[in-house]
């Protein structure tokens, strides 16, 4: 949860600073925003999908 949350974090940060001095509208930056919260999950997903396999190499 905490690397969710990390990551989030970090993702919207950066889309703000790229998206700085341009105008959007406050739709854009809620779609913006929502496709960062949502590559973080999928990050994180990835990250513990194989963990519980059994089969990965120690």
């Amino acid at each position: 949860m905490i690397a969710f949350l990390v990551l989030a974090a970090v993702l919207t940060v950066l889309v703000f600073m790229v998206s700085a001095g341009r105008a959007l509208s406050v739709a854009q930056y809620a779609g913006l925003v929502a496709v960062a919260v949502v590559t973080a999950a999928f990050a994180v997903w990835l990250m513990y999908a194989d963990s519980g396999s059994g089969d990965s190499e120690p």
